[in-house]
């Protein structure tokens, strides 16, 4: 729409000047993105990369959530209760 803009008006000298300019903002604009994701990369790789040096692993081993065991919990909880009363 830009460039279509610029040659509807009449004026060669406004396409002339107005298509190198479109052409260079697009490459710039595509090159920016593409760096900016090749940082963001780079970026995330070093912090795993430093991160795995610091795991120890010593820590609490995951369990999910299980409803039905604290559900089974809570009753016998309830039970021993019951029977010391």
């Amino acid at each position: 729409m830009t460039v279509l803009n610029a040659m509807k008006g009449g004026s060669p000298i406004i396409a002339m000047i107005g298509f190198p300019m479109f052409v260079g903002c697009t490459i710039a604009v595509i090159m920016l993105m593409d760096f900016m994701e090749c940082f963001l990369h780079c970026l995330r790789l070093h912090w795993v990369e430093f991160q795995n040096k610091f795991y120890k692993g010593d820590g609490l081993k995951f369990v999910p959530l299980d409803f039905s065991t604290l559900i089974d919990q809570e009753l016998t909880k309830k039970k021993e209760i019951r029977l010391k009363n």
